[in-house]
């Protein structure tokens, strides 16, 4: 639910900035405004975003061959190298089937709001224009590798260090992560 109200909420802070650009004070029924305009091509969004990672996170999975369940569960031991591997392949496989998704869905808020698209129209142009720009988004491409190896180090470290605290240190660097991820976008 939270991803599929980001969307507009998103574009309550587009309309807000667009607001103090032009001069004027943003105000609080800027940040709504996303709810009362254009949430019907808006809302979907969030729902093709969700759609995008369940998928991107389950071809991972199976190319991996590793599992969420797997990766949660743990095994109560020292991570072995095959482990911290696994970790690592399933990570950057699900970058790399992530990206077309966050690619497509990086404009596509502020072309509903300020140029009346429709969710498909907005996928595709937002795609293109990522396109047409890809080497600003190979800089983040590896900056977000670089981000995703550091976390994966880490939480296989502190795992190795502290038996059964490999969750704990896997939500507790994953939510950052999913921070820089949301502001980047």
């Amino acid at each position: 639910t939270a991803r599929i109200c980001r969307t507009p909420g998103t574009s309550g802070f587009l309309a807000g900035a667009w607001e103090q650009e032009r001069g004027q004070q943003p105000s609080l029924s800027n940040l709504l405004s996303g709810f009362q305009s254009n949430w019907k091509a808006l809302v979907p969004l969030g729902l093709v975003y969700l759609v995008g990672v369940a998928t991107a996170v389950t071809v991972a999975g199976a190319v991996s061959g590793i599992s969420i369940e797997k990766l949660l569960a743990g095994t109560g031991e020292n991570p072995t190298p095959q482990m911290m591997h696994d970790l690592r392949s399933a990570m950057m496989w699900t970058l790399l089937f992530m990206l077309p998704i966050v690619l497509a869905l990086w404009f596509a808020p502020a072309l509903i709001v300020f140029d009346d698209l429709g969710v498909r129209q907005a996928l595709t142009v937002s795609l293109a224009a990522c396109s047409r720009h890809a080497g600003v988004i190979i800089v983040y491409a590896i900056t977000l590798f670089a981000v995703a190896s550091l976390v994966s180090i880490l939480v296989l470290g502190i795992a190795k260090m502290i038996p059964g605290a490999g969750q704990i240190a896997l939500f507790t660097l994953a939510i950052p992560l999913t921070g820089v991820l949301f502001i980047s976008d």
